[in-house]
C-alpha cells in the first residue's frame, strides 16, 4: 500500500507500506486508517493508496466527524486498559524498512565495487613500462 502525505508546508511524501495498521504515525501525530479511506484500483493492477493531509486524523475519503474521533480515542483507551497495544505504524520503522529495501537491491553491486577496490589496493604498486614493480 502506498501512503501519500500532504503537508501544510506544501510538500508531498510517498511511502510504501506492506501491511495494514490501524494508526500511522506521521510528523503531525497519529492518523487513523479506516477501510473507507483506502483507494484501490478496479483491476488490482496498482497498489492501494491512502492519502493523508496534515491536521486531519482520517485520510481523504473518510468522514472525520466528532463521533469518529471519539470512537478512535475510545478504542485506544480500551486497548490501553486491556493491555493490548493498538497497531501503530511508526515513521522511523517505515523509513528503516525503505532504506534496507534499497540496500537489498544495491548490495551485490556494492560488494563487487568493494572487491575491485580491495584488489586494486592490495597490489604492490604500479608496474613500470619494463614490467618491473616499483619499490
Amino acid at each position: 500500500m502506498k501512503i501519500k502525505v500532504y503537508s501544510k508546508a506544501g510538500y508531498v511524501k510517498v511511502e510504501n507500506d506492506k501491511s495494514g495498521y490501524d494508526f500511522y504515525e506521521l510528523k503531525d501525530g497519529l492518523h487513523h486508517l479506516p477501510h473507507d479511506g483506502i483507494y484501490r484500483d478496479r483491476d488490482n493492477n496498482r497498489p492501494p493508496i491512502a492519502i493523508f493531509v496534515d491536521g486531519l486524523i482520517c485520510p481523504v475519503g473518510s468522514a472525520q466527524t466528532g463521533d469518529v474521533v471519539d470512537q478512535i480515542w475510545n478504542n485506544m483507551d480500551t486497548a490501553k486498559d486491556s493491555g493490548h497495544r493498538p497497531s501503530i505504524s511508526k515513521a522511523w520503522y517505515r523509513s528503516m524498512a525503505e532504506m534496507f529495501g534499497k540496500l537489498k537491491i544495491y548490495l551485490p553491486g556494492l560488494i563487487i565495487v568493494f572487491l575491485i577496490v580491495y584488489a586494486l589496493a592490495s597490489t604492490n604498486g604500479p608496474l613500470l613500462p619494463s614490467g618491473e614493480i616499483l619499490p
